[in-house]
């Protein structure tokens, strides 16, 4: 339905329910709140994963109405002036101004400091709206849903082609973090467009352009990649959005560094989230840390955000992330397979896997850390699952 309220729009996954007094007497649009631009195209991710992962029909179908109402929220309401990209506007009182996952009031900022006018399409959200669209079509193809799928192909391949043309910037051979009510860019150096390496939207050619200015010193840290290069103006690495290190956005970047056959690098972001985990209260991944320089002469860590959430939900899913990209685990249970290849990291000598849900089934495995090249034994598969120890078809 259609409440302005609280940002809702038919078809649109919601961004957070609170409850407790100033939701039970309405004096916050948190009742549920809708005010995300990703929260939408991110379940239609999640609902692939689900796919590749647990191959699960009879769970697909009951979800495909939501994902077709899903699909054309993207669509109409997403795309609201129909340029080919999703975008957002603040609409709600006391509802969030910057509605991507940095959500902060000053996430979204001109070098000079300035706000960015909006609406804005953000550079990650078209890489999830990609992903979305690529990962749909290939699952539907499966089940005979062709019409469908070639449709979404198609929409996919043409988003592709118009982002490269909008979100590229020449002077500085990165992605802009998005774009403005003028459809200018906005050419801050951020960690966004280290999203859509994971999402597959991006050229394998600028993949390694972007990959060399995302370990570059202005950009990563030693423990991590930050937020905003330190060569912004705005750059404080004590700032919520502005030059801080989060471990889930890192966890993204390092499954696109691998989806681009990026290892080395993609090595070298899990060693220092993984270090910087370690020495932290109870060993834990914290929401976000600090984006100070590592200082590798002394064995200190990362300086702590003080208010940052420990535990917090996505600082735990990270380190589950980091380690199916350091595993190589890439699910494709629809057609009856897994690739598993894994990269060195950190001190590992052997890790071990057992009862891992994949398909009808379960894959349990051990990998042991003795030279360049890691070994695996498989202990047990699904039998009507097929384990590649390899990298899958890089698919763009």
């Amino acid at each position: 339905r259609l409440d302005p309220a609280r940002e809702e729009e038919p078809g649109k996954i919601l961004h957070e329910a609170r409850y407790g007094e100033l939701a039970n007497l309405k004096q916050i649009p948190h009742t549920p709140y809708f005010g995300s631009v990703d929260s939408t195209p991110l379940f239609l991710v999640c609902s692939v994963e689900m796919m590749d992962w647990l191959n699960d029909q009879d769970l697909f179908v009951e979800l495909l109405p939501a994902i077709l109402n899903a699909l054309a929220w993207v669509d109409r309401y997403g795309d609201a002036d129909h340029d080919g990209f999703v975008e957002y506007a603040e609409r709600a009182s006391g509802g969030v101004r910057n509605q991507g996952w940095k959500d902060s009031s000053d996430s979204l900022l001109y070098p000079d400091g300035r706000p960015a006018e909006l609406p804005a399409a953000l550079v990650e959200v078209q890489g999830y709206v990609y992903q979305a669209k690529v990962g749909l079509s290939r699952i539907l193809e499966r089940l005979g849903q062709s019409e469908l799928a070639d449709r979404l192909a198609g929409e996919a391949a043409e988003l592709r082609r118009r982002f490269e043309l909008k979100f590229w910037l020449d002077a500085e051979q990165f992605y802009a973090q998005g774009l403005d009510r003028h459809k200018s860019p906005i050419p801050s150096i951020t960690s966004n467009p280290a999203h859509c390496l994971w999402a597959g939207i991006i050229d394998p050619e600028r993949a390694e352009l972007l990959r060399d200015r995302l370990m570059a010193p202005d950009m990563f840290s030693g423990w991590g990649i930050r937020t905003l290069s330190t060569d912004s103006p705005h750059y404080n690495p004590m700032s919520y959005h502005n030059g801080t290190v989060w471990p889930h956005d890192n966890s993204i970047a390092v499954a696109g560094l691998r989806r681009y056959r990026h290892a080395d690098a993609a090595g070298q972001v899990i060693d220092g989230i993984m270090e910087a985990g370690i020495r932290m209260p109870n060993h834990r991944l914290p929401e976000l840390f600090c984006g100070f320089r590592r200082d590798t002469r002394y064995n200190n860590g990362p300086a702590e955000y003080l208010v940052s959430c420990n535990p917090q939900a996505w600082g735990a899913g990270a380190a589950f992330h980091l380690m199916q990209t350091a595993l190589g685990i890439v699910p494709d249970t629809t057609a009856g397979r897994v690739y598993l290849n894994p990269i060195p990291f950190g001190q590992a000598r052997s890790v071990e896997v057992r009862g891992m849900r994949l398909g009808n089934g379960k894959l349990s495995f051990k990998v042991g850390y003795n030279g360049d090249r890691p070994h695996v034994e498989v202990l047990e598969r699904p039998d009507d699952l097929t384990v590649i120890l390899d990298e899958p078809p890089v698919i763009t």
